[in-house]
């Protein structure tokens, strides 16, 4: 299913209460960064996940822009009381914030929003930690 994946994560993306896998990968057909919705049967007990058309930006590596995905976070980021995802690129060392708008009219997730370029610090990213450091 895919080609080089990085990284496997879990929130309640669309407000079911049932936890939902997102992956990042370097597979420039996945274009890096793949969300899935979780379905369980009630009356068999079958788990069927879904994975959503969703495209950063016409392709990550295949756009000419080479970001390829390392890790990723989950968390509520904005406040809006849905799980949102933030990236990381190794071979740009940038962080990335995208946004969770299933819940929204749009039923998608955002455009990629630099959250910070680790420029010039030679960081390469391999691991995000999200955490609420004020208490809010």
């Amino acid at each position: 299913m895919f080609d080089d994946p990085r990284e496997i994560k879990f929130g309640d993306f669309n407000g079911d209460g049932i936890l939902d896998p997102v992956v990042v990968t370097q597979d420039t057909h996945s274009y890096g960064f793949s969300p899935f919705l979780t379905t369980i049967n009630p009356s068999t007990g079958s788990v069927t996940f879904t994975r959503l058309n969703y495209d950063l930006g016409n392709g990550l590596a295949s756009s000419g822009n080479n970001i390829k995905l390392s890790t990723l976070a989950v968390g509520d980021f904005d406040n809006d009381g849905d799980d949102d995802v933030i990236v990381a690129s190794y071979t740009h060392s940038t962080v990335y914030w995208i946004e969770n708008r299933l819940n929204t009219p749009s039923e998608d997730f955002g455009e990629l929003v630099l959250i910070t370029s680790l420029s010039g610090l030679n960081s390469n990213p391999t691991d995000l930690v999200a955490f609420d450091s004020d208490i809010d």
